[in-house]
């Protein structure tokens, strides 16, 4: 299941994998129309895919909406979602100057998303920005209280205390180009089942 998925990229590329055959299911999501009927044309375009793919409305607003189209995935691919702003409230229609404007809680609401989707053996990896480390420290706290655990893998193979008490910014000279955070998530309890059961089996002889 590739959650925002834009143009598919990172959905496509996953139907290609060489594991993948007709009887795997790989959902492309979005919630914008424009963006679902380019994903259909995409997806057409490569329908020598190994696996079967479909494409379906997801609002990381009402995850649920969705789940007679979804069903839960063993895997959830991401790519740039995690971000935060504001936008216009949805009880006014506000001015440039004077108009009700909300924050728009992205972050919590695709840690919700893969909560809902996710199966209990399954994981998550969104790839996102190393520029988006406040962002990234949002979704991990949002992500924890709904019961998952949060790995940050990258180039510069930052620790998660790093990226949560220096969050890097736009123009930082330490900022490699094209460098890319991937978060695996899980959830919380199978991660301690797999940890208890490798210290019982200990050391390979």
């Amino acid at each position: 299941l590739e959650i925002g998925a834009g143009c598919g990229l990172v959905g496509l590329v996953a139907a290609r994998s060489e594991y993948a055959d007709p009887s795997i299911q790989v959902f492309l999501t979005d919630n914008d129309a424009a963006t679902l009927d380019n994903l259909r044309v995409n997806a057409r375009a490569n329908v020598r895919l190994g696996a079967t793919v479909v494409v379906a409305p997801l609002d990381f607003d009402h995850p649920h909406a969705s789940s007679d189209l979804i069903p839960k995935a063993d895997v959830i691919l991401a790519a740039d979602v995690l971000y935060s702003g504001m936008r216009q409230s949805d009880d006014a229609a506000p001015d440039l100057l004077t108009g009700d404007w909300d924050h728009y809680e992205n972050n919590a609401n695709v840690a919700r998303t893969l909560a809902y989707y996710l199966k209990p053996s399954g994981k998550a990896l969104i790839a996102t920005q190393p520029t988006r480390g406040d962002d990234t420290a949002e979704f991990i706290t949002h992500a924890e209280r709904l019961g998952l655990a949060v790995r940050i893998d990258s180039p510069a193979a930052d620790s998660i205390e790093r990226v949560l008490a220096t969050p890097l910014r736009y123009g930082d000279s330490e900022v490699e180009v094209g460098a890319l955070r991937i978060l695996t998530v899980v959830w919380a309890d199978t991660l301690q089942v797999q940890l208890a059961t490798d210290c019982t089996e200990g050391p390979a002889m």
